[in-house]
């Protein structure tokens, strides 16, 4: 799956309390078809009847089923020869069909029983929402192990039979949007991207359209999964880097939610990609202007700006972010480098007051990294511009005394509480498979201490990196951190 699609199939999660029950949740119309043409009932349609009873039983081997579901066609078949007009021969046929898995021709055998007699809607319905909810339960497994081709081959069946509910719909355009973002083939792109559009579309109609039949439990969902189809449309489309429509379509969700930081970041994220850079400073100096970003949302503000090489307003955002959460160990280092990268592009060593910020940050950064060796070389290289060279000598050999270094450390706040953090111990001049041990301390915003969680590591071969990672379970929002390492 591609990260860059935020909607990882969540709605098939809500999805499987939904279907757990066997009742329909849709309401029958109040108005009353026309009767139509009147069935017949002769041999072959009893004979029909009996075997998709059977078949149908759940006693029955698979094979015993599909041979029933065949003689059940077969005389159903007879019954439609013996007069082309009798809607109860196509009903028939319609459910042999579904066993048989031959949805295409099932579709079709309902379709015209239905034409026939137009009363047969509601039974119909049924029909169609039992197949509908069969075919979800092939493709659970398969959404479950991330088979999503299989799973969406299942789904499209589905579909095929019963078009009056929007989940499976939901997750079939979170299905070809992700894959959007892995296909290489450019025309192969465009067909999943358009697939994904249009199953989100199908889906956001039926929603519109017959959530007044939906019964009370399921309107609260329908809604939810309703806002997210145009996310996931404009996540399709930034993914297949058709930028230009992923713009308009994120233009849109701004307009239509200014409160949502991610909506903007994203846009001028887009803006980045697609060689805008102005559109992108315009959108995130709009973004930074609000009082109300969180330490997370200046983060994803600053780390834009960097990649846009917008190195003065991307240390700004980062400043803030440290400022509001002064244990943001990700927020001060991006900050330090920001502000370096700012006096590289510049004229000259910069001013003495533009040194102190860097020396300022790099020191706040070197507090909550001790391990982090490029913290302790930028605040080095500063002192050193800024002429102080007895305190430059000492951090050189800071520098040196470091047996490992911490390095990419990337943090990853959970929404619900609680985060996850990565990183690579790499071996400046330890003993290869030296224990290391390091605890790490979360805090929270205001930067409070919310409990601990240790790593043991051992070195590998000299200037090699070993991966960590580690989760610190908790209720409440992480928003830093900081660590001590012993070996």
């Amino acid at each position: 799956m591609n990260n860059g699609i935020r909607l990882m199939l969540a709605g098939a999660l809500v999805f499987t309390a939904a279907v757990s029950s066997a009742s329909p949740v849709l309401a029958q119309s109040r108005s009353q078809p026309e009767q139509g043409e009147r069935p017949r009932e002769n041999r072959q349609t009893r004979d029909a009847e009996e075997s998709l009873d059977m078949a149908g039983s759940g006693i029955m081997g698979p094979e015993v089923a599909d041979s029933l579901y065949e003689d059940a066609l077969a005389n159903a078949n007879e019954a439609i020869e013996d007069r082309d007009n009798n809607p109860l021969g196509y009903l028939l046929a319609g459910r042999a069909l579904i066993g048989l898995n031959r949805f295409e021709e099932a579709d079709a055998a309902l379709d015209k029983a239905e034409e026939l007699r137009p009363i047969y809607v509601f039974d119909i319905d049924l029909i169609r929402e039992r197949g509908w909810f069969d075919q979800y339960a092939i493709a659970q497994p398969l959404l479950s192990s991330g088979d999503y081709t299989q799973a969406a081959v299942a789904l499209e069946n589905a579909n095929l039979l019963y078009k009056k509910r929007p989940e499976i719909l939901v997750v079939l355009g979170q299905i070809y949007a992700s894959e959007a973002g892995t296909t290489t083939d450019s025309v192969a792109r465009i067909e999943v991207t358009d697939k994904a559009i249009a199953r989100l579309r199908e889906a956001d109609e039926v929603i519109t359209t017959r959530i007044s039949e939906a019964d009370s439990s399921m309107v609260e969902t329908w809604l939810e999964q309703q806002a997210e189809i145009p996310v996931t449309i404009a996540q399709a489309l930034m993914s297949a880097e058709r930028y230009d429509e992923a713009a308009t379509a994120f233009q849109g969700l701004v307009d239509s939610n200014p409160g949502n930081v991610l909506y903007a970041t994203t846009l001028a994220g887009i803006y980045a990609q697609s060689e805008k850079p102005d559109s992108a400073k315009l959108v995130y100096s709009r973004v930074l202007a609000r009082t109300d970003t969180s330490p997370k949302d200046l983060y994803m503000i600053g780390v834009g700006l960097y990649q846009a090489s917008e190195y003065d307003l991307a240390a700004g955002a980062f400043r803030r972010g440290a400022e509001a959460a002064p244990k943001d160990r990700d927020a001060v280092e991006m900050w330090t480098r920001s502000l370096q990268l700012s006096l590289a592009t510049g004229d000259g060593d910069g001013t003495p007051e533009q040194l102190q910020e860097v020396i300022t940050a790099a020191e706040q950064w070197t507090a909550l990294d001790p391990n982090g060796r490029m913290g302790i070389l930028i605040l080095a290289q500063t002192v050193n511009k800024a002429g102080d060279e007895p305190r430059t000598v000492e951090l050189l050999g800071q520098i040196e005394d470091l047996n490992v270094g911490l390095i990419d450390l990337q943090l990853q706040r959970q929404s619900s509480g609680g985060a996850s953090l990565q990183g690579d111990i790499e071996n400046l001049k330890a003993d290869p498979g030296t224990l290391v041990t390091i605890e790490f301390t979360f805090y929270d915003r205001p930067g409070n201490a919310l409990g601990t969680s240790i790593v043991q590591v051992s070195t590998g071969l000299k200037d090699a990196r070993t991966p960590f990672q580690t989760v610190f379970d908790s209720e409440q929002q992480v928003d830093g951190y900081t660590y001590a390492l012993s070996m």
